[in-house]
């Protein structure tokens, strides 16, 4: 994605769930976000320190995302998280090659 076509959704999603889970006082930083087909779904990768509120962070970020999406671009059922996972996060850092996260596909 190139600058001028803006920001995807699925990439402020993985953003907000990492800084929810900091304000709530975990140390967490890693995340991925990846175009996962059609234009609007992704999936969205992010580290937890805690299984429960990492999920809990990516839920909540997902209802106020799409709670601030003007209604023309978000009728009933379009922001749904697809199914969730969990698998190792990959990068140079050995931490971050263990940290755990969420594996989120998700459709706008």
């Amino acid at each position: 994605m190139r600058e001028e076509e803006g920001t995807w959704l699925g990439h402020v999603l993985e953003h907000v769930a990492i800084e929810l889970q900091n304000i709530a006082g975990e140390s967490v930083t890693f995340g991925k976000t990846r175009s996962a087909g059609p234009p609007g779904v992704y999936t969205v990768v992010y580290e937890y320190a805690q299984r429960d509120e990492g999920i809990a962070a990516g839920e909540l970020g997902l209802r106020l995302i799409c709670s601030l999406l003007p209604e023309v671009i978000r009728p009933a059922g379009r922001c749904r998280r697809a199914g969730t996972g969990r698998r190792r996060a990959t990068s140079s850092s050995a931490s971050r090659s263990a940290a755990r996260s969420v594996r989120r596909p998700l459709r706008w």
